[in-house]
């Protein structure tokens, strides 16, 4: 899906993993995993969140081996 400001908007769960420094993944209620980079400073392990962000070629410090999103925005819920 897109959004208002043209980034791809994906909905799921917030996932915080312990690699390294760690890294945080969404992962899509399509069942689709993403690395996420930005500022994450919101997320919170096991939230219901919706990211708007851009699809980018990158290997984060997590190397989850996921697609990643650089995230534009971030809205957390608690459920």
């Amino acid at each position: 899906m897109t959004g208002r400001t043209g980034g791809q908007v994906v909905a799921g769960r917030l996932e915080r993993l312990d690699l390294g420094p760690g890294a945080w993944v969404l992962v899509g209620d399509d069942g689709r995993r993403w690395a996420l980079a930005g500022d994450l400073s919101r997320a919170r392990d096991g939230a219901r969140a919706q990211v708007v962000g851009e699809p980018v070629e990158a290997v984060g410090f997590g190397m989850t081996g996921e697609p990643t999103l650089a995230v534009r925005s971030l809205e957390v819920s608690a459920g």
